[in-house]
């Protein structure tokens, strides 16, 4: 399918649970963002607090029902200020939502936006994201900025403040793409879904020792099949020979697998590389 990638418009939501007591940096960032832009039709800042599952959940209801009824011109950021860990996101209610509860939450969001969506994580430990995505179901999101360290406060309202600076002026020159090359602060990261997929599945490429043991596996399945059917055609087969048709095969579910995920089976992509 191909989608019309012409924008018109940016919407960012921030979504800030922190504690009392926290530096509110989503409200900041909120303030900067619409003084900035007091004057600019073309962009718009929306900040939500939430203090429970509950309220997160009704707020990504909401905002997926808002871009589902949007023409495709309009681009959306989810942005969320929290606590993070290595599980998931802590709310202020000391509430966790695993990561794979969030992408449940945000999955919509991005296919009703034709698989644009851009998430920043402003919160420790949110580089964890990358080894906790479910292969077999439609990324939550394109790409994805995230942490490699603890983020201090007065550190992210600096971040931030120049990232969105950055991304603005490329989407509203025309620019598809090469605007993260242009803001590289230290320790933040962005992540598109082709890597993340790469890293949590590709074992051949990013976990060969995972990979030898998946070879040394189709080794034994292939004893347990000649010691259970003697007489199968495979038997005066080497076991070399049956090993690399495992291989093979799971190559061939991989592809389809990173195709459903990427959407690179159903639409032409949008670069926010």
């Amino acid at each position: 399918m191909e989608v019309d990638t012409h924008i018109n418009k940016c919407i960012v939501y921030i979504i800030e649970s922190l504690p009392d007591g926290d530096l509110k940096t989503g409200r900041n960032l909120n303030e900067k963002l619409r003084q900035e832009w007091i004057y600019n039709d073309d962009y718009d800042s929306i900040y939500k607090v939430v203090n429970s599952k509950r309220d997160l959940r009704e707020i990504l209801f909401e905002i997926a029902e808002i871009v589902k009824s949007k023409d495709n011109h309009t681009f959306y950021i989810l942005q969320f200020e929290a606590h993070g860990s290595d599980k998931g996101m802590c709310l202020s209610s000391k509430e966790e939502i695993s990561w794979g509860e969030l992408f449940s939450l945000i999955r919509p969001i991005n296919i009703y936006m034709n698989d644009t969506l851009l998430v920043v994580l402003s919160m420790c430990n949110s580089k964890s994201v990358a080894y906790n995505i479910e292969p077999r179901e439609r990324s939550p999101f394109r790409g994805v900025v995230v942490s490699d360290m603890d983020l201090p406060a007065g550190y992210i309202d600096e971040i931030w403040e120049g990232f969105y600076k950055v991304v603005m002026s490329h989407f509203f020159e025309g620019k598809s793409s090469g605007y993260f090359s242009d803001f590289t602060p230290e320790h933040i990261w962005y992540l598109n879904q082709e890597f993340i997929f790469d890293i949590h599945s590709d074992l051949e490429e990013y976990h060969p020792e995972l990979f030898v043991e998946m070879k040394d596996g189709f080794a034994q399945e292939f004893d347990d099949l000649l010691k259970s059917h003697p007489n199968e055609i495979f038997a005066i087969a080497p076991p070399e020979i049956y090993i690399k048709w495992r291989v093979d095969k799971w190559r061939k579910e991989k592809k389809q697998l990173r195709d459903y995920f990427c959407f690179n089976d159903i639409m032409d992509k949008y670069c926010l590389e």
